[in-house]
């Protein structure tokens, strides 16, 4: 018996609405999960003390893409240590990858950081802020990446400005949790490119810092509170910071090493790292300049370190291998003092954001200074 030409469009029709009702009914389950998901993450930490706000959230996206949109977002810190605020904030996953999100940032950010040992007012815009997160089906971050693209960030009550030209960072966690202070709660890949850091910052190696990679491990539990209260947990139980990796390109100066890092009893970073120097005579130069030794001792220090320096084995500019240590408060590039490390967040009767007080250019450490 023959189907009529008729008969097979017509089931075809059935079929494909059919198909394309079963399709939609899946869009509208899985956007409802997604909307479900990133709720219950918002609860999750607003539980744990963090403030998270928005003033509209919508879902869209159908057909191919399922998308959350926060409209105005602003998340801080339980403690006040730092805050950020941005224009909109996109979650979007593919309805048959469920557990891989991507993030995008519009708009103007507003955030609140701790610099040099102060709460500073900053306000940025990036030509590109987007990200990846993947989960386990239990929901567990597994991976996150992030990337950002010519951005501009001020503050004003500094008079300050920094650029960036592009970070990426890619944050992994293993599928537990770390217990021990020797086992891995994070592993951490950063690269930045054309960074142009604040005058008050600079030291004494200038504002440009070609490039900055990193590869870091961080080591010990790092429970979800407070930064404040996280760092000084992990701290106390041991934890560290391991950095099998560490390559900058910073004024005349370039760097390799690999250490590790903890924090004293202020928040502070101390660390011992093997470093692999080149650049010695500009570098000689950039600390005479700063007034940090003197010419005489400069030109001594040149000749005997050009003895000790090697030349890679793929060829390129003498290493000198060399210390770098940071302890109570200062950076020592083998026994030369380089010049201060602020506390990773302020003393914690600042930590409020807004700062109590204006911060003022004044309110930071001079280029190069010692003290």
């Amino acid at each position: 018996m023959m189907i009529s030409a008729r008969r097979i469009s017509l089931m075809a029709v059935a079929v494909l609405a059919a198909s394309a009702a079963a399709y939609s009914a899946y869009w509208w389950w899985g956007a409802g999960k997604m909307d479900e998901t990133v709720s219950g993450w918002i609860n999750d930490w607003r539980r744990a003390g963090y403030r998270i706000d928005y003033s509209e959230k919508t879902v869209g996206g159908f057909p191919w893409t399922v998308r959350i949109r926060l409209v105005q977002p602003a998340l801080a810190d339980p403690a006040g240590a730092w805050s950020w605020s941005g224009g909109n904030l996109d979650l979007s996953a593919e309805p048959w990858a469920p557990t891989t999100y991507k993030l995008s940032a519009e708009g103007n950010h507003e955030a609140v950081m701790p610099i040099a040992g102060r709460l500073v007012p900053m306000q940025a815009t990036a030509g590109k802020a987007e990200g990846t997160a993947e989960f386990d089906l239990d929901g567990r971050l597994r991976q996150a990446d992030i990337t950002l693209e010519n951005v501009d960030g001020t503050a004003p009550a500094l008079n300050a400005d920094l650029k960036i030209d592009r970070a990426t960072m890619t944050l992994t966690q293993p599928a537990r949790p770390a217990r021990e202070h020797q086992d891995e709660e994070a592993a951490i890949d950063l690269l930045v490119q054309g960074l142009r850091l604040p005058a008050a910052l600079s030291g004494p190696l200038g504002r440009d810092v070609t490039h900055t990679s990193l590869r870091a491990r961080l080591l010990g539990p790092f429970p979800r509170t407070d930064m404040r209260g996280a760092l000084e947990i992990w701290r106390d139980a041991g934890g560290t910071l391991d950095v099998p990796w560490l390559s900058m390109e910073w004024g005349p100066t370039k760097l390799r090493a690999e250490g590790t890092m903890a924090l004293d009893d202020l928040l502070r970073p101390s660390a011992a790292f093997e470093a692999k120097v080149a650049g010695l005579s500009g570098t000689l130069d950039a600390l005479v300049a700063a007034n940090l030794i003197k010419p005489d001792a400069a030109r001594l220090a040149g000749v005997g370190l050009m003895l000790f320096a090697r030349t890679p084995p793929g060829g390129g500019e003498p290493e000198l291998a060399v210390p770098l240590s940071a302890l109570d408060g200062q950076v020592y590039l083998g026994p030369i003092k380089m010049g201060r490390v602020p506390p990773v967040l302020p003393p914690e009767k600042a930590a409020v954001a807004p700062p109590p007080a204006p911060v003022t250019a004044e309110s930071l450490p001079a280029p190069g200074s010692t003290d």
